[in-house]
């Protein structure tokens, strides 16, 4: 077994400043996929706190750290696809941004690409005026624009800036590990543990990866996060954990399956729009729905095994002999973003017949 301890430390110094950043946005994230008040899901942001050995980052950092509903930054993005997970180190991230021509356009790609049929990608990276201005005016919709107004006019200080910030902040996430690390190996010996096998061949996908054998990260702050990486689609595997990992995977769903289909199924039942109405202010039984909506019991419970089938919700927690379910707030993210390409392939084809 291969331990890439730079890759967590890493991951937990973007993750650090996420949370500082958008620690609103992180908690409701974490609260879609398990059960757990905030001071749970913040633990180690707060030990680490709490510990005087942190720093606060420069407040003109918040355009490359902002958290947004899909889950992630542009950071954290950038990270998930440029870094080897297998051997890369501190140094080499900073290596990789310190090529700002290409760390610019991966950012601009990463905020402004969905509008790519209203700004000229190529006018905005060259700053014309009239370009930056509506792309300005398009992101302002969702988020303060001050510090993204300073990230496009002055991009290579603002890697400076980043640059500085994490070659400071590195030194204090590795000693929290360091003071940490029987916790972290903990994770990894319960994620290779034979008891939740089957849960990592949800997963991982492949009945015949010895998980002893490859190479492991963990993250002390981002608690559920599970994400791997394949040399040539088999093995070795690396893999980058949630100190939380296990209690995530038990849950974990493939959405590749949410399609204009299933969600057409999902939201053309009238009983079942009315059971989505209900979980959406709160969690509820299959009783519970039964008395509400005055329909039988045995009607909800066939809805319900459909609905969860859908992945549109989860089972939270367990109370007697009754379940309690929730929305999946992710699902309505994906499915939301589905049926819209789907309105705009056939606005498309509509504007190319007439």
């Amino acid at each position: 077994m291969n331990i890439n301890e730079s890759l967590g430390i890493l991951f937990d110094s973007i993750f650090y400043t996420c949370i500082h950043f958008c620690k609103k946005e992180v908690v409701f994230r974490f609260q879609t996929l398990v059960q757990q008040n905030e001071d749970t899901i913040l633990y180690h942001y707060n030990t680490f706190r709490d510990s005087k050995q942190s720093i606060d980052p420069p407040a003109s950092l918040f355009s490359l750290f902002y958290y947004d509903k899909s889950g992630s930054c542009v950071l954290m993005d950038y990270f998930i696809t440029h870094i080897d997970f297998f051997q890369d180190s501190v140094e080499d991230f900073l290596q990789k941004i310190s090529n700002k021509r290409d760390f610019k356009v991966y950012v601009f790609e990463y905020y402004f690409a969905k509008y790519k049929d209203t700004i000229d990608m190529d006018k905005l990276l060259h700053l014309d005026g009239e370009t930056v201005a509506k792309a300005l005016a398009l992101i302002s919709e969702t988020v303060d624009i001050t510090s993204f107004i300073y990230m496009i006019y002055h991009f290579s200080d603002l890697v400076n800036e980043l640059a500085n910030y994490i070659n400071e902040l590195i030194p204090l996430i590795k000693a929290y590990h360091k003071k940490n690390r029987s916790h972290i190996d903990e994770v990894v010996k319960a994620f290779i543990n034979n008891e939740t096998l089957q849960l990592k061949k949800r997963f991982v996908g492949d009945d015949f990866v010895n998980l002893t054998k490859q190479t492991y990260s963990v993250s002390l702050l981002a608690r559920y996060i599970i994400v791997k990486r394949t040399t040539n689609g088999h093995h070795p595997y690396a893999f980058l954990l949630g100190c939380e990992s296990i209690a995530l995977l038990s849950q974990a769903i493939d959405y590749r399956y949410v399609t204009i289909e299933s969600t057409i199924k999902t939201f053309g039942n009238e009983l079942k729009l009315e059971i989505l109405k209900e979980l959406s202010s709160q969690d509820r039984t299959i009783s519970q729905l039964s008395r509400i909506l005055h329909i039988a019991r045995s009607s909800i419970g066939h809805c319900i095994d459909d609905l969860l089938h859908e992945v549109a919700i989860i089972k939270v927690k367990k109370s007697g002999v009754e379940i309690y379910y929730r929305l999946n707030a992710e699902y309505f993210y994906r499915a939301q973003k589905t049926f819209a390409c789907f309105i705009d392939e056939l606005m498309l084809a509509l504007q190319k017949n007439s």
